[in-house]
């Protein structure tokens, strides 16, 4: 949907001129952490981010929201810096079945893309725009069930980042979930952010399957991220003149629930967090196991059933 919803956008949009705005929000965006949206200053600017990036969160976010609790009903969401609605789409792909979303976005110029893109959709929940910097404004009257903070906590310093999962914690009735680049700064924060919401009491829900990590208990020199595999809008690759029609993004994440949770299935080994390694008659995958630890496993065809069905994973599923 969200793709063919870019095209109807791009339809007499002039390929050079968005190729101008897609070089100065991508130098911005990849020389300030993944910040580029603060250098919308036009409707076409906030456009052209929504063609190169939107279906990267999009699918990104519909990734992180596939690991909430199947059984959750009529629930509330709040998107702190909303863009141009990545959330709203993202929601509608996983079918997760929310009542409302407040989206609290401070450009006018993303807001109003926003709006271009669920016109004529018909959409199952409610959605509330709030034209405000959500880093300045007192988010007590927004609690809602869900919190998501999308590749924005990088709006912050760090001092102001610290202060702010407070509010976060504050402000969530249900769950937090923040998804930040799938870098090692980012993991890192979000390791930091992790320990700050154990100690209020909060439970992981993903996608740590303990609660040491690993990679930082051995102190080894890498880092824990994700990858989600999504299909390009033919705008987007005219735009980047791209040759492939698919991309990789890489991401890191944080779901964290307030209430105790029922537990993993005690059949559940690890997470598989390295896309499996396909090759002649063998695939290896690396495993967070439900040990905390990590474990390199292989399977053969002398598997049978298993190595099938493990030839079908991805980073980021189970392993029974």
């Amino acid at each position: 949907m969200l793709n063919s919803k870019l095209e109807e956008l791009a339809f007499n949009k002039k390929i050079k001129d968005l190729k101008v705005n897609f070089q100065a929000i991508h130098n911005g965006y990849e020389e300030n952490s993944g910040i580029g949206e603060k250098y919308i200053s036009s409707n076409d600017d906030a456009l052209c981010y929504a063609f190169f990036r939107m279906p990267s969160t999009t699918a990104v976010i519909s990734r992180c929201l596939s690991f909430f609790p199947h059984d959750e009903r009529g629930l509330s969401l709040l998107d702190l810096g909303a863009g141009t609605g990545a959330s709203v789409f993202a929601i509608l792909n996983e079918g997760l079945e929310v009542k409302k979303v407040t989206a609290i976005e401070e450009s006018s110029h993303m807001l109003k893309v926003f709006n271009e893109l669920i016109g004529g959709v018909e959409l199952p929940f409610l959605v509330e725009q709030i034209n405000k910097d959500f880093t300045k404004e007192n988010l007590d009257k927004y609690k809602s069930d869900i919190v998501l903070a999308s590749y924005s906590m990088n709006e912050l310093n760090s001092k102001d980042r610290v202060k702010f999962l407070g509010t976060l914690w504050a402000i969530a009735n249900k769950y937090i979930l923040i998804i930040e680049p799938g870098t090692p700064k980012a993991f890192n924060e979000i390791m930091s952010y992790k320990e700050f919401f154990l100690s209020k009491g909060g439970h992981i829900i993903a996608p740590c399957m303990s609660e040491d990590c690993p990679i930082i208990k051995a102190e080894l020199n890498d880092w824990c991220h994700f990858s989600v595999r999504l299909r390009r809008p033919n705008i987007e690759m005219k735009i980047k003149d791209a040759s492939r029609n698919f991309e990789d993004e890489k991401f890191t994440f944080l779901l964290i629930s307030k209430e105790k949770v029922k537990a993993k299935e005690s059949d559940i080994e690890g997470i598989i967090i390295r896309r499996p390694n396909i090759q002649k008659g063998k695939v290896s995958i690396r495993l967070c196991t439900n040990k905390g630890m990590l474990v390199e496993k292989v399977y053969t065809k002398k598997d049978k059933e298993v190595y099938k069905n493990i030839k079908k994973l991805e980073i980021g599923d189970y392993i029974k």
